[in-house]
């Protein structure tokens, strides 16, 4: 089998969409291992590293407007690098 046996029909934007269409074995995706781990412990679905990949991702903290909490937005942020350093060593 190689990529020009598959036959793109639909594009789906929903990550819980497209966990379910995976789950019965609709088709395949490329996502975050983090977006999938409760599927994972639960042997839903399989996972297939990709080798020689690094990807960067840019998050933003979004917060209303009228927010007056900087001090936990910091917090936020600096648990956040806590646990993005813990899981890529």
């Amino acid at each position: 089998m190689s990529l020009d046996d598959f036959n793109v029909i639909l594009e789906v934007h929903n990550i819980a969409t497209i966990k379910d269409l995976i789950r019965q074995d609709i088709g395949v995706s490329i996502l975050a291992r983090s977006a999938c781990l409760d599927e994972l412990k639960k042997g839903k679905i399989t996972v297939l590293p990709i080798e020689n990949l690094s990807m960067i991702r840019e998050i933003n903290i979004l917060y209303h407007s009228d927010f007056k909490h900087a001090d936990i937005l910091q917090s936020i942020m600096k648990e956040y690098n806590k646990a993005v350093k813990f899981y890529a060593s």
